[in-house]
């Protein structure tokens, strides 16, 4: 699962967020409605892995730590994201 590829089709369907769940489907958030974007669960692994290539390494030591991150990723020709 391609994190950057998921927020580009969030910018373009004008959605608000991105929901990366295990056990749930990969997610968009368009005008206060939750709409899945896959049909598969995804799961711990993948969710892992698609969080860890998404943030730095720093962030995603921080993230590892403490469960959470509040960080911007800038996807070019896309937007900024905080995550």
């Amino acid at each position: 699962m391609d994190i950057r590829a998921a927020l580009k089709h969030l910018v373009e369907k004008k959605g608000s967020e991105l929901f990366v769940t295990v056990g749930f489907p990969l997610a968009l958030k368009v005008n206060n409605q939750i709409y899945p974007i896959s049909k598969s669960p995804l799961t711990t692994q993948q969710a892992a892995a698609a969080i860890k290539n998404s943030l730095s390494e720093i962030e995603n030591d921080k993230f590892i730590k403490h469960n959470e991150s509040n960080c911007a990723l800038d996807i070019e020709a896309v937007g900024r994201f905080r995550i």
